[in-house]
Formats: C-alpha cells, sequence, structure tokens
C-alpha cells in the first residue's frame, strides 16, 4: 500500500497479488490495483479499479554462463557436455537453457531484488559425467529467492548462502 498526502490532493494506491482478469481485453494478470484518490478539499475519494502486473528487471534479459555452483568454482568437465546456462526473456518471464546435458526451460517471478524459478522442465537424456552436478545446480535454482547484478556478474541467493553465480556471455 502507497499513500501520498498533499495540499492538493490524497492518493491511496493498494496493490494485491490475487489474479485480476481485465474486464475488456479478458487477460489474466498477476495483481488487481486499486487507487483512491481525492482532490483539495474534496470529502469523498474517488476509487479506480484496474490489473497490474511487475516488470521484471530488464538487466536480467540475457544469456548467462555458470561460474559458480554452491560457493565453488565450476568448469565444463564438472558437467560432462558442456557448461550450464540460462537466457532469461524478462519480457516474457520466461528461461530456458542447459544444466550441463539436459535442456531446462521454465517460468521465473521477479519483483525488485527477489526472483522464484518455477515449472521448470528438463529432458532426461543420459548423460555419461556430470549427473550429480546438474541436480545440484537444478536444486540451487529451485532454491533460489533472490539476486543482485554486478559487474556482468548474475548472483542468485536464498538467506544461507550464495548459490550460483553466472556471467554475462554475449
Amino acid at each position: 500500500m502507497y499513500t501520498l498526502d498533499t495540499e492538493l490532493a490524497t492518493v491511496k494506491i493498494e496493490i494485491n497479488q490475487m489474479e485480476c482478469i481485465n474486464a475488456m481485453s479478458g487477460k489474466s494478470f498477476p495483481y488487481s490495483v486499486t487507487v483512491n484518490y481525492k482532490k483539495g478539499k474534496d470529502k469523498e475519494f474517488t476509487t479506480l479499479e484496474g490489473c497490474g502486473e511487475y516488470i521484471t528487471n530488464y538487466r536480467l534479459h540475457d544469456i548467462w554462463a555458470l561460474e559458480e555452483l554452491n560457493g565453488v568454482k565450476v568448469s565444463k568437465d564438472d558437467f560432462g557436455k558442456e557448461l550450464p546456462y540460462i537466457e532469461i526473456n524478462s519480457s516474457k518471464n520466461t528461461f530456458m537453457g542447459t544444466s550441463g546435458c539436459n535442456r531446462i526451460t521454465g517460468k521465473l517471478f521477479s519483483e525488485r531484488e527477489r526472483i522464484r524459478f518455477i515449472n521448470i522442465a528438463s529432458t532426461e537424456m543420459l548423460c555419461t559425467k556430470g549427473n550429480e552436478k546438474e541436480q545440484e545446480f537444478t536444486k540451487a535454482l529451485e532454491s533460489t529467492i533472490s539476486y543482485t547484478i554486478d559487474n556482468n556478474r548474475l548472483t542468485f541467493l536464498n538467506p544461507d548462502k550464495t548459490l550460483l553465480v553466472f556471467k554475462k556471455v554475449d
């Protein structure tokens, strides 16, 4: 909830994380938004209601190659086929990439410095090497709740520790 109070107007904005269907387009949004305002000496508030969505940080929109997993530097040899990477599409809140051998895809929810990877799907190829690291990588993605971006590095964290560090690759 946000409140602004000046001599010219009072504005109250309430944002609730709950599905909202736009009455005109039928499109679904993750937030319902209510704005109450009154001008100057008006006694009554005018109420506006609608739907909204949080715009994901555009700096996430890129291809990121894994550098560290649970505090340990990694190399291609740790995973067998290739070094894991993710490509984040911030406008669609989706990601895709590889966990080293298997392809991964899913959705993300991001708001301010928070991020969650959801609906993670993976192929199930027989990987001769790196299976344990792939599982560790996927578990780290699932455990992520926040991020930082600094010096072309994307770091995923949870309250306990730094989980993943990626380097921007394009």
